[in-house]
């Protein structure tokens, strides 16, 4: 893994929904709109592209970072949307 460099002024953007996802022209990429309900409207907060293999990847560590909280508790609370 490449070193990360952090500066503490990257910006934290608070997402609750994907918006919309497509493929790229090349098909081995999605981009992918993230975006926030306020007061009942979705507020695209940013676009990302990120290719399959790397998105995978990604998915295995966020499935690591759950091991760490009540995957169940969470569940139940992803299934009430």
């Amino acid at each position: 893994m490449a070193d990360l460099f952090e500066t503490g002024l990257e910006p934290e953007f608070v997402v609750s929904e994907l918006a919309w996802a497509e493929p790229t022209a090349s098909g081995t990429s999605l981009r992918m709109c993230f975006a926030d309900r306020v007061h009942g409207k979705l507020v695209a907060k940013y676009v990302a592209v990120v290719e399959v293999r790397d998105l995978a990847r990604m998915l295995k560590v966020c499935a690591v970072a759950l091991s760490d909280v009540d995957a169940f508790a969470w569940g139940e609370t992803a299934m009430a949307h």
